[in-house]
């Protein structure tokens, strides 16, 4: 049996290069945290990636706040491996 463990990233920043930037950096944290502090090899991978605008409103309408980009970093593992993992933690 198979479980997939999914965390979502999103960043708005004022250009898509930054936005992406910020989610690749946040991901990459993770990541390194994941091989470091639970022994995470290759059961690592990221999913789907979404680049769109986002608005605010004010009074005078609909305002472009900055371009909005999210990714989900997923990891798969079978429940023997994560309860090996746990034990050792």
């Amino acid at each position: 049996m198979l479980f997939l463990f999914t965390v979502s990233f999103e960043a708005t920043k004022p250009t898509t290069e930054e936005a992406r930037n910020a989610i690749s950096k946040m991901i990459g944290e993770v990541i390194e945290i994941l091989k470091t502090d639970f022994g995470v090899k290759d059961d690592i991978a990221t999913g789907y990636v979404s680049i769109s605008p986002y608005y605010g409103w004010l009074d005078s309408g609909r305002t472009l706040v900055g371009q909005r980009a999210m990714q989900a970093l997923l990891e798969r593992k079978s429940i023997e491996s994560f309860k090996s993992q746990m034990e050792m933690q």
